[in-house]
């Protein structure tokens, strides 16, 4: 972990298969970006994103090297709020026919496929609750900080870890602020206008690796139950509760 100083809470239980990761991954490239419940090891990460008010972030990526209209560019959409709420909705998969959504309301957890109107079904087992909305899921990453950081508190945490902050006219962002975070080869750059996240750039050996670029940054939306509850019209598998 980096030497700075890091939130000392209870950590998550350690990964365990609770659903495939629907991300995008490339064969140009080992990358991995998750928008959905993930399990993480306890070893990797010491903090809990909870967003207090329920956030929406529409994202999509610039992959160095990836086709203009491939999966991985196209928009995913994300809320969450507290520790136990998540709702990811990706774009229809060309290629795989996939049109994945999926739905956390800790313990529960339904993925379905829109396309096929088919999911699975799954319950956390606990003893801890805790939805993870992790940008980098990338084994190929090897701070464990970068790759356990989580849309809706990336400036939060980097600031807590002691992330380098400036001002400046980007280039093509305009007049921005910059957290700087590096670690061994690897450095993070979030670039916020007006305090809202509008890029997030990883760079590794000097050159880019990945960048996530914000559509939308909406933090303080007034809470919708019906978005965390079992989707309807999808036949799952898995016992489950409505």
């Amino acid at each position: 972990m980096p030497s700075n100083p890091t939130l000392k809470r209870d950590a998550p239980k350690a990964a365990r298969p609770l659903a495939p990761r629907y991300a995008s991954t490339m064969n140009l490239r080992a990358v991995f970006v998750a928008l959905a419940a993930i399990p993480i090891s306890a070893s990797a990460v010491d903090r809990v994103c909870a967003p207090t008010s329920m956030l929406k972030v529409v994202t999509a990526l610039d992959v160095p090297g990836a086709p203009k209209d491939h999966f991985v560019r196209k928009p995913k959409t994300l809320y969450r709020q507290g520790e136990r709420f998540g709702r990811v909705e990706e774009s229809r998969n060309t290629e795989t026919g996939l049109h994945l959504l999926v739905v956390t309301s800790e313990p529960d957890m339904w993925v379905a496929d829109l396309a096929s109107k088919r999911g699975n079904y799954q319950k956390d087992a606990g003893p801890t609750y805790y939805f993870r909305a992790v940008i980098f899921g990338d084994p190929n990453i090897r701070s464990r900080f970068i790759n356990s950081l989580e849309f809706g508190c990336e400036s939060e945490w980097l600031s807590e870890v002691g992330a380098t902050k400036t001002s400046l006219n980007h280039a093509d962002l305009g007049a921005v602020e910059r957290f700087v975070y590096t670690e061994g080869h690897e450095s993070l750059s979030l670039f916020l206008r007006r305090g809202t996240p509008t890029r997030l750039e990883l760079h590794r050996n000097g050159a880019l690796y990945v960048a996530v670029r914000y559509l939308q940054y909406s933090p303080d939306l007034p809470f919708q139950p019906s978005l965390f509850t079992q989707p309807f019209g999808i036949a799952f598998n898995g016992e489950q509760r409505r």
